[in-house]
């Protein structure tokens, strides 16, 4: 039976995972009647949650990197590609996206992470 959203019952237990919502207690009853209006879920079917979309959560990326990351590795690819004429680090720079890529869809915060750690201090003071 599909429901006022145009999902079923088990198709919407799968689209709103927990990791997608937020209480309606953080939102605030203002603005969680904006997110129930569009959303075809009403607030007795849900328990207070309002669903939330995944670019909302996560890092932004490009192409699979984060957005920083991603401008850093092809703006030095196209300048040894096209300005030096090293081809080869076109194909190096592939294998590198392909991986980073891979990094970022295990843990999207991977990359944040490592920037902290590089920027922490080296020692710990008692």
């Amino acid at each position: 039976m599909r429901g006022r959203g145009g999902l079923d019952e088990e198709s919407r237990a799968d689209w709103l995972r927990p990791l997608d919502c937020v209480q309606r207690q953080r939102v605030g009853a203002a603005h969680a009647g904006l997110l129930w209006r569009g959303s075809g879920v009403t607030p007795a079917e849900n328990d207070g949650r309002a669903p939330i979309h995944q670019s909302l959560l996560l890092p932004r990326s490009i192409a699979g990197l984060p957005e920083q990351l991603a401008k850093m590795l092809w703006v030095t690819t196209a300048g040894f590609v096209l300005g030096a004429r090293v081809w080869w680090v076109l194909i190096l720079s592939v294998g590198l996206h392909a991986g980073f890529a891979w990094l970022t869809k295990v843990d999207p915060y991977f990359f944040d992470v490592a920037r902290r750690a590089a920027r922490g201090r080296r020692r710990l003071d008692p």
